[in-house]
């Protein structure tokens, strides 16, 4: 199975499997729903900064509050997400490389196309 095409109950599952349910909750919020979203998500703990009665409850689960009202992302969270990212990064970047190397002729293919005369 490609990991790179994971959405919805299946990018969740390994999400959560990976880096854990909060985090998980996190992501549904902000419908980040697939690899690629997550990729392309500046910020994923930017959110939590927005004032908003909605956000209490994912900023409790994912957050310590200060005595004076502001939050900070529990470490565990924030390293479990970086963890993710890098692992899905990481699972791209091979992608890619693969795709670029198998555009390349292969040595049979090489070998016949320099037999080859080209009409001038």
């Amino acid at each position: 199975m490609d990991l790179l095409s994971f959405c919805d109950d299946l990018f969740y599952n390994l999400a959560e499997k990976i880096a854990g349910l909060a985090e998980v909750k996190l992501f549904e919020l902000q419908d980040i729903r697939s690899v690629y979203s997550l990729l392309n998500t500046e910020d994923v703990f930017g959110i939590l900064s927005v004032l908003c009665s909605e956000l209490r409850d994912i900023r409790r689960l994912v957050c310590f509050e200060a005595d004076n009202y502001t939050y900070t992302v529990k470490p565990g969270c924030h390293g479990s997400i970086r963890y993710l990212y890098k692992l899905l990064q990481r699972e791209h970047e091979e992608h890619q490389k693969t795709r670029w190397y198998s555009s390349f002729p292969t040595t049979t293919e090489y070998c016949y196309l320099s037999r080859v005369k080209f009409a001038d």
